[in-house]
């Protein structure tokens, strides 16, 4: 499951009344429209295009994103999502984006969107809102920073929110703590092996069992957090805990980074309430 994605699904009309479901994007042109998170703005922050570009490219699509005004402030905003910006096609002329589509996504409602049907001559194309599952959305970093702060203030590390992409754990949101004479820089996007470090171990105790699973992640499906010391940043340790939400689904990984050792249960203790708190949330 990638960052956190199930299979999506594509529902479009091919014609007025008839319904039909494509399961299958892997090698589908897809016009992702919209790339800010509203009209009349370049700001990406929270946008769910960010989320929806990094599931279709997951999922073997090839993506064409347009915005009227936001190309350059979305190119930063995937990189800074984690995505590989250069299996992204940026395009700013929206009968261009349109060409060739098999299937168009309508993320931002632009005004200039309102004439995407009649460019769209002869194809079978779905205006159709995609189900990208969804593990992974905007709004999950957004309900995750209050909860990343008050950690990163209680225990005077930096604080980070990771999700599974693919076999690797990918950090999206970042808190550094505000009055903390010394901590850890650390940035999202971010990436590593899902099977090393505190937060990949943590994000696959989240998971149900497997026989060849690592016996660190057993450990942490047992004491519900995990820790790690230079897997991912040589000299520094990180403790994490799976953030499991009200259907029993784990959506994430909280975790600290800090340098030192010793004994870590204190630490562990909060960032096992936080994530606690955090999966209620969502």
């Amino acid at each position: 499951m990638a960052l956190g994605f199930g299979r999506p699904t594509f529902r479009y009309a091919a014609r007025a009344g008839e319904l039909h479901e494509v399961r299958d994007i892997a090698g589908k042109r897809v016009a992702v429209l919209g790339i800010a998170f509203k009209p009349g703005t370049d700001d990406v922050r929270e946008s769910p295009s960010l989320p929806i570009v990094a599931a279709l490219l997951h999922h073997g699509a090839k993506v064409i994103a347009h915005d009227p005004i936001a190309i350059e402030t979305g190119r930063k905003g995937l990189a800074d999502f984690g995505v590989d910006v250069a299996r992204v096609v940026l395009e700013p002329d929206l009968r261009k984006a349109l060409d060739g589509a098999d299937a168009v996504m309508l993320v931002t409602s632009w005004p200039q969107y309102k004439a995407v049907p009649a460019l769209l001559v002869g194809g079978l194309i779905a205006l159709a809102l995609a189900v990208l599952a969804g593990r992974f959305t905007p709004a999950l970093r957004a309900v995750a920073g209050r909860h990343l702060l008050k950690l990163a203030v209680a225990t005077e590390k930096t604080a980070f929110l990771v999700v599974r992409h693919g076999d690797e754990a990918v950090t999206i949101e970042v808190v550094e703590p505000p009055a903390a004479a010394a901590h850890v820089s650390y940035r999202p996007g971010l990436r590593h092996p899902i099977t090393t470090g505190a937060p990949g171990i943590a994000l696959l105790a989240g998971e149900p069992p497997h026989a060849d699973e690592r016996p660190a992640v057993t450990q942490a499906r047992s004491l519900g957090w995990a820790t790690s010391t230079s897997e991912v940043i040589e000299g520094f340790r990180a403790v994490a805990a799976p953030v499991i939400d009200t259907s029993g689904v784990c959506r994430a990984a909280i975790a600290v980074v800090f340098a030192g050792s010793g004994n870590v249960s204190g630490v562990a203790d909060r960032v096992m309430a936080h994530a606690l708190a955090l999966g209620l949330d969502l």
